[in-house]
This record gives C-alpha cells, sequence and structure tokens, in this order.
C-alpha cells in the first residue's frame, strides 16, 4: 500500500499557497469588478435611451396633435360647405315646387278654356297666356 501524503506544510508552501489562494481571490475580484463596469455602461446606455425615447414620443404626440387639429379644421369646413349647399338646395327645392304648382295651375285653367274649332281660311290669332318665370 502506499503511504498517504501529510497533511502538514513547510514555510514554503503555505506560503505558495496562500500566493496562489490571494491571486485568485484578486482575479475573481477584478472579474467582478469588469463586470459590474458593463452593467454600469449597460445603465447607463439604458438610461440615455429611455430619455430619447421619451423625447421622441413627446415629438410625435406633438405631431399628432397638430395633424388632429388640422384634420379637425379640414372637416369643419367642409361641414360649412355642405350646410350652405344643404340650405342652398333647400331654397331652390322650395321655389321648384312653388313654380311648379303655378304652373300646373296654369295648364289647368288652359285646360279649362275651350279653343275654337278650327276653320278654313285664315288661323285665329294666338292666345296670350302668361306663364310665371322659372327660378
Amino acid at each position: 500500500m502506499a503511504r498517504q501524503p501529510s497533511k502538514i506544510m513547510s514555510v514554503a508552501e503555505k506560503k505558495s499557497a496562500e500566493l496562489a489562494l490571494t491571486s485568485a481571490v484578486k482575479s475573481i475580484d477584478k472579474t467582478v469588478k469588469l463586470s459590474e463596469a458593463d452593467v454600469s455602461v449597460a445603465t447607463k446606455a439604458m438610461n440615455v435611451a429611455i430619455k430619447q425615447s421619451t423625447a421622441l414620443m413627446a415629438e410625435a404626440e406633438k405631431t399628432l396633435s397638430v395633424a388632429a387639429k388640422a384634420g379637425a379644421k379640414l372637416v369643419a369646413a367642409a361641414l360649412k360647405e355642405i350646410d350652405a349647399a344643404t340650405k342652398k338646395h333647400t331654397k331652390v327645392f322650395d321655389a321648384a315646387n312653388k313654380n311648379r304648382e303655378k304652373l300646373n295651375e296654369q295648364l289647368v285653367v288652359l285646360d279649362a278654356v275651350q279653343a275654337e274649332p278650327a276653320k278654313r281660311g285664315r288661323k285665329p290669332a294666338a292666345m296670350q297666356v302668361q306663364v310665371a318665370e322659372t327660378v
């Protein structure tokens, strides 16, 4: 059987092991500090991105607001045109109905008038019927 190694270290072995462990701890600390620096840089980049995003959103909202106001003005102008055209149409329609009624009344009167039977020879004088003017 082989003999198990001794658990007692010499002073040099102890110092060597201590230096190796200290160096390993320092290496780990460096890695952690580098990682913390990366996180810090990423956090700063995130904060900058949030600020830029907020500024872009504010700009977009402002542009949207301006566009909405312009659209509302266009719609209001179109509504005014529709109202004006509707009022004009109503007046024309009413006037046309009134004139149509007058003309129909004149047609009824004209139908009621008896005409002379046609004679040979001279033509009868034309009857004058007043016709209302149309609008």
